[in-house]
């Protein structure tokens, strides 16, 4: 919080404290109630994500806000879809789902830790490059760990010792995820708030790089 909002003015303690009622409950309710349809949907339904998140707009069309844009015809809200898509990040989320499907298909990640292997690098510096990269390349934690803990895991030393790399090889691709210029979550955030992507990136990257020292102190403790 300090790291991120320190530059943050503080808006003192002049604002009106609103008191919670049951207007602001039934409200808040009514706001949140299309996210907790897809929730509802997606997990406990397991109903295909993408379908309950068209259920969610559809069904957000239909009830509006809770305020006074509730007062708008479903004829008007619906002509506001269409204007409020941004195209711009649609086409990022398509470009970086096809160049994650290209990256597995290549093999290309596979090719390289072979190559790193043959190279006869310390096990400490892959644990820590390796699952940095896939998670860097593919923005997907999940796929990080699982190109990175199969190939190392004949590597890795039983005992506690195993236990402090498997955690350096979380942590490593983690912090690629997060640093990710192919993170979803992050190419949105900072293309709703119009911020300089390379900028976030570096400011979530040092973030990142402490993650790992903290990780690497821990294996030097045991």
């Amino acid at each position: 919080f300090l790291y991120f909002f320190h530059k943050v003015p503080n808006p003192g303690k002049s604002e009106v404290k609103s008191r919670l009622n049951k207007k602001l409950v039934k409200d808040l309710i009514l706001s949140l109630s299309p996210f907790i349809l897809i929730l509802v949907l997606g997990l406990g339904v397991s109903l295909y994500f993408p379908l309950a998140l068209l259920a969610g707009i559809l069904y957000s069309v239909i009830l509006g806000n809770p305020g006074e844009e509730a007062k708008t015809s479903i004829k008007e809200r619906t002509k506001m879809v269409w204007p409020g898509i941004n195209w711009h990040m649609a086409l990022a989320i398509v470009g970086i789902m096809v160049f994650k499907d290209f990256i597995h298909a290549s093999g290309a990640l596979d090719e390289l830790s072979l190559v790193l292997l043959n190279l006869g690098i310390p096990l400490l510096v892959l644990a820590v490059f390796f699952p940095l990269l896939t998670g860097l390349m593919t923005g997907n934690q999940t796929a990080a760990l699982g190109m990175s803990i199969p190939l190392f895991l004949p590597l890795v030393p039983a005992g506690p010792m195993g236990s402090a790399y498997l955690a350096i090889m979380y942590i490593s691709s983690l912090a690629g995820y997060l640093s990710s210029p192919f993170h979803l979550c992050l190419v949105l955030t900072a293309e709703h708030f119009k911020a300089s992507l390379p900028r976030v990136i570096l400011k979530v990257g040092i973030v990142s790089s402490f993650l790992i020292a903290l990780a690497l102190i821990q294996l030097i403790f045991i």
